[in-house]
């Protein structure tokens, strides 16, 4: 009687799946960590030399990794080298002897992602490498009365050129970061507040039809603070609240190194967190919200100011200026959060989008005041720092959102 094996086809597929997600993992350690040697690889990533050895050298020959040549202290240290070469590749540093083990970098030319960046005022586009390095921007200022179907036209006329000037330049997919709200779900773009009429538009697909790549999309919120997370003044914290002021509010939460979703797609909306029971009606049907007090049309009205950064020098060579819009604003602020701290116990407090051209105004007196105010004040202070990427943290934001997939092993490099 002939048995039939009915566990290879499971056991193969998840050392395939295996085989992905070390690739994926050695892929993240060197693009965000940089220069690193194989021992140091194999114990950060908990495998065995010989399996570091191994896909090290397949993605070497694929040109993905870059090696350094190896260092000798002397001719006589160089005579007592290992002849085998997976040996030398491991060989540890000693104090004045042996050789120093080779260091590995990431090609990051063979990575790259594109961006999108769908805002009120303008369409973004950008380049990135693996490393988090901007190649290239584009922007398109959007007209004061574009509407839904030359928005879309736009969209189309700037993908257009990205695709034709990143030809052949590795590009593993393209993320869209854009204002929300959003179904994830279905990759579509809601009915967003004041968005030139676009309704119910499935923005997934109508980039995906452009490209063979992956296309992912993210609220702009979330793409930020994934760019900090990997790349920027939060690389080194697993618990983060990115804070964005714009036309609107909103927030981006990652936890435990994850990004906070919620369970449809719309956790963050801090924007629409009320801080005054008592305050004027909001559009989304609730009282006081923070984008009543804390958004930048509001802050420009109330101030008399064209723009954030007329605002903000006025204020800066004239304190008193700032007299009728500030004060408001930084109570609304830390109520809000403090709420959020309370909530998301995070390591660290990012402002971002607009809200940087604002930090000469709200640092420190703003961490100073939510410290005071949260839960944990006897044990612990939360830093409020400024986005590396400053305004441009959502369009950096949009390539991130690819490149998490890379890391994660859900877009295979080969």
């Amino acid at each position: 009687m002939i048995y039939k094996n009915t566990e290879s086809p499971r056991r193969v597929k998840n050392l395939k799946y295996l085989r992905i997600s070390n690739r994926a993992e050695i892929i993240r350690c060197l693009s965000i960590q940089g220069p690193i040697s194989r021992i140091e690889l194999a114990s950060q990533l908990g495998l065995t030399k010989m399996a570091i050895s191994s896909i090290v050298s397949e993605m070497i020959e694929e040109g993905l990794i870059l090696e350094q040549g190896t260092h000798a202290s002397s001719d006589k240290s160089r005579a007592a080298l290992p002849e085998n070469p997976s040996e030398e590749s491991f060989c540890a540093p000693s104090a004045g002897a042996g050789r120093r083990p080779s260091m590995l970098t990431i090609h990051a030319e063979q990575i790259n992602a594109l961006g999108l960046y769908l805002s009120r005022d303008a369409i973004e586009g950008v380049q990135c490498d693996v490393t988090g390095q901007i190649i290239r921007t584009w922007n398109h200022p959007l007209e004061e009365f574009t509407n839904a179907d030359n928005y879309l036209e736009q969209i189309d006329e700037l993908l257009d050129v990205m695709l034709f000037e990143t030809a052949g330049r590795h590009v593993v997919g393209i993320g869209i970061s854009s204002i929300g709200p959003l179904d994830m779900s279905t990759g579509r773009l809601l009915s967003p507040a004041n968005f030139h009429g676009i309704h119910n538009l499935s923005l997934t697909k109508f980039v995906q039809r452009k490209c063979s790549f992956p296309v992912i999309l993210d609220n702009d919120m979330n793409a930020a603070v994934q760019a900090e997370q990997l790349y920027g003044t939060a690389k080194k914290y697993r618990h983060v609240v990115y804070l964005g002021i714009a036309n609107g509010i909103g927030a981006g939460v990652i936890s435990y190194g994850r990004i906070f979703q919620g369970s449809s797609g719309v956790g963050g909306e801090l924007g629409h967190m009320s801080v005054n029971m008592d305050g004027p009606d909001c559009l989304c049907g609730n009282r006081g919200c923070l984008e009543l007090y804390v958004s930048i049309p509001v802050l420009l009205q109330q101030s008399g100011s064209l723009n954030i950064k007329e605002m903000v020098n006025q204020a800066v060579n004239d304190p008193a200026s700032a007299n009728a819009w500030q004060p408001r604003m930084m109570q609304a602020l830390t109520t809000a959060l403090v709420n959020i701290a309370n909530i998301f116990d995070p390591e660290i407090i990012l402002l971002g989008h607009q809200s940087i051209y604002l930090a000469p105004l709200l640092l420190p007196e703003l961490e100073n005041e939510v410290n005071k105010h949260i839960i944990q004040r006897e044990i612990r202070h939360i830093p409020i720092r400024i986005a590396a990427f400053g305004e441009q943290t959502p369009l950096v934001g949009a390539a991130a959102l690819v490149f998490q997939a890379v890391f994660r092993g859900e877009i295979p490099v080969c």
